[in-house]
Order: structure tokens, then sequence, then C-alpha cells
């Protein structure tokens, strides 16, 4: 190891064109010539000139994505595109929504119309119900001809969202007991 002095000793004299720079690493006094700018714009000695680290500093470039939306919703995802009674005395429906159930007397019933739940096929019912008195709806798979399958719950008033996996090929259902009138 050497020991530099941090200042210039008398001999050193000017030199047209290469004049003094500090080292912003160590502080030592050199030579314009005996000087480099490293890679974060310092100006360095040889000796304390270091190769910038290829590791350091990258810039990550944000992707430009061809597809906006690579995997849309259908539009129409709805399975129950309309509903068949049974035996509610009133029952009104437009396209999917039932705007309109009432069973005053025994039980009262309606069948998904062209939609069958798949077995082993899960899936999700949502739905908003309006219940204006008496009891509220149960939803309940079953075959062609009667709600005789799996309870899938019961509505309550406002937004209600079921899950499920069918366990076989059925019809859903959406039943009451009791005196019921709802939207």
């Amino acid at each position: 190891m050497s020991i530099r002095e941090t200042h210039r000793s008398d001999g050193d004299g000017f030199i047209p064109g290469d004049w003094w720079l500090v080292c912003d690493v160590c502080g030592f006094d050199y030579r314009s010539s005996d000087m480099k700018e490293r890679w974060d714009h310092a100006m360095v000695c040889t000796e304390c000139w270091e190769k910038r680290n290829e590791q350091e500093g990258v810039r990550g470039i944000a992707e430009k994505i061809a597809v906006p939306i690579a995997r849309p919703v259908p539009d129409d995802n709805n399975l129950i595109k309309s509903w068949t009674n049974s035996t509610y005395e009133t029952f009104e429906t437009t396209d999917s929504q039932i705007t309109e159930a009432v069973n005053s007397a025994g039980n009262g019933s309606a069948r998904s119309n062209d939609t069958t739940v798949a077995s082993g096929t899960n899936y999700s019912i949502s739905s908003t119900l309006t219940l204006n008195s008496g009891q509220a709806p149960t939803l309940i798979t079953g075959s062609s001809g009667s709600a005789d399958g799996t309870t899938l719950g019961t509505l309550s008033n406002g937004p209600n969202t079921i899950n499920f996996e069918a366990d076989s090929s059925t019809y859903l259902y959406i039943t009451n007991t009791a005196d019921s009138d709802y939207s």
C-alpha cells in the first residue's frame, strides 16, 4: 500500500489541457487525463473506477397488452331463461325475473324452463328478493315432475347468493309451503 499526498507537490506545474481534478471517491488530486467518468456520473481516478454491475438499475418496461380483455365475460351468463308455474295462484315473469308470485293457500312452486343443472358442476345463483308478505321462497332441485331433490336454501329479503354443486341432472324449483307474496 502506498501513501499519497492529498495536495499537489511543487513540481506539478501547469500543463495546458490537462487540468487538476479531485476524485469523487478517494478525494485525491489527479490530472484530468487520469480521471474517468463512472456509470453514476462521478469523476473518479483509474483506481476508484469500477464497471457498472449489469443487474444494477434494471428498469422494468411496461408490456403492451395486445388484447385489452383477454377473457371477456359473456354478455348473458344467466342459465335460467324463464319459469313455468306449477301451483302459485298468481305467477308472472319477465324473461328470467319473477315479477310477482302469490300463494294464499297450500304449497306453491315453479320450475325453471329450458335449464337443467349437470351433475358434478358448480353453480352460483344470485337474486334479489322483495318479500311483500308471508313466507320467503326456498330453492330446491328436482326432476321434471316434482321438487324432490336437494334443498339449496331459503331466500331472504334483499340480495341473495347460493353456491352449490349439482348432485344429479335436475331442474331448479322455487317453492313455498305457506302463504307468500314476493317478487
